[in-house]
């Protein structure tokens, strides 16, 4: 998928040069942080540092199953 808007000054990424600092938690803020990224915006995922996402903790694999 080709993300590239075509802007007045040139080429380049809808969102490049902006940085997000994402500290949300579960899908509510994953998805659209994932489309920022793939806009080009640089995401930085702050997480809990010993437990993470809290996600990670309800998925199958968190209990060795999936």
């Amino acid at each position: 998928m080709n993300l590239e808007a075509n802007f007045a000054g040139g080429n380049g990424m809808a969102l490049e040069g902006l940085k997000i600092l994402d500290t949300s938690q579960l899908f509510a803020g994953a998805m659209p942080a994932t489309l920022m990224g793939a806009f080009g915006a640089e995401v930085i995922k702050v997480e809990h540092p010993k437990y993470g996402e809290d996600l990670r903790h309800w998925c199958p694999h968190a209990r060795g199953t999936g």
